[in-house]
């Protein structure tokens, strides 16, 4: 079976595209960690039978919530991993983005022989416009050196760098066969010496980004980005972004002129030239809404299994499965599993 899960942050209208979308294109369960108090996104989640919602807030940290965003994205999921490993069968698990999908051919993927344990998926970001007039169907893949430098003097980007053509990440993301031995990460799941795994990749694995796909989007996700905590651990180009909007919020300057810098910032840093682009045949049409697939049950004693883990792991330190040895996991593990 195929498993997600992500920390967010984010309005119910945002979210709920976000699980339909996902769960349409291949994943089968959902596993989802508010990091703050959210009544109507919780609402929604709840009643999502796919969907294991955790409001992962006050209690769930039980006195030691990481500062950094990154932490806690990467702790939750290693709660996740944990759990799966508990479960027979065999089992993926996408450590994802609330603007993210996956987009993966599951017969291919389930036909990869046991060695391949990680797997790496090509990014695709959506275009970015001030005011779209509809949802994104046009997505920037990864260009070519030649391609950037055409880019590059045409005056599109700065410089001929997918770092700077990408608005957001462009390490992709993973899928993991869960296991006690390999931690979550960002990009790329860890092994036990917290050392990247290079995943296997192919041309049906991939994931389509909605990053910033416009002005409103671009303000919600910076500014709860840095409401976070401590600045997260990104790039250099997002960082001067980061920076600048992080600059702004601490001026105290008024709501109007605050989003009239904001917008500034966005036409500085995020919109995108679709016209020339899409002229250059440099973008793909691909809508984000036309998954079919139908999600696969997870057996009713397994799901209520994670789900009772997870309640009897709120009041415990969640530190050991981010940073505790497989054995350690593992006795975490005994403690809360009620199979």
């Amino acid at each position: 079976m195929l498993f997600s899960v992500s920390t967010i942050k984010d309005n119910v209208g945002n979210v709920e595209a976000f699980v339909q979308r996902n769960l349409a294109h291949g994943i089968d369960h959902m596993f989802v960690f508010l990091d703050d108090s959210q009544a109507e996104v919780t609402q929604y989640l709840q009643g999502q039978p796919a969907v294991t919602c955790v409001e992962a807030y006050g209690a769930w940290w039980a006195g030691a919530r990481p500062t950094r965003l990154n932490r806690r994205q990467n702790t939750n999921a290693d709660v996740v991993k944990g759990l799966l490993t508990q479960l027979e069968g065999d089992h993926w698990l996408f450590h994802i983005d609330g603007d993210e999908i996956i987009s993966v051919d599951r017969e291919r993927l389930e036909g990869l022989p046991a060695d391949i344990r990680v797997v790496h998926l090509n990014p695709l970001e959506a275009v970015s416009e001030e005011q779209p007039a509809a949802r994104p169907t046009q997505f920037k893949r990864l260009l070519t050196e030649q391609e950037l430098h055409l880019l590059k003097l045409l005056g599109i980007v700065s410089e001929p760098s997918n770092d700077v053509y990408f608005h957001g990440h462009v390490g992709g993301k993973a899928g993991f066969r869960p296991a006690l031995d390999l931690y979550a990460g960002i990009h790329a799941p860890l092994d036990a010496q917290r050392e990247p795994i290079e995943g296997f990749t192919a041309d049906w694995l991939e994931q389509l980004h909605l990053e910033s796909v416009s002005l409103m989007e671009f303000q919600r996700k910076w500014v709860a980005l840095v409401e976070s905590g401590p600045r997260p651990s990104i790039r250099s180009p997002r960082r001067t972004t980061y920076c600048a909007v992080e600059a702004l919020m601490n001026l105290g300057v008024s709501g109007d002129v605050a989003d009239r810098y904001l917008r500034e910032l966005y036409l500085r840093t995020t919109q995108d030239p679709v016209r020339q682009l899409h002229e250059l045949k440099l973008l793909r049409e691909m809508d984000p809404d036309d998954g079919t697939y139908e999600p696969r049950p997870v057996p009713t004693s397994d799901l209520g299994a994670c789900r009772e883990a997870l309640r009897l792991l709120r009041d415990e330190p969640k530190a050991v499965f981010r940073l505790g040895s497989a054995r350690e996991v593992q006795d975490a593990l005994d403690r809360a599993w009620r199979p």
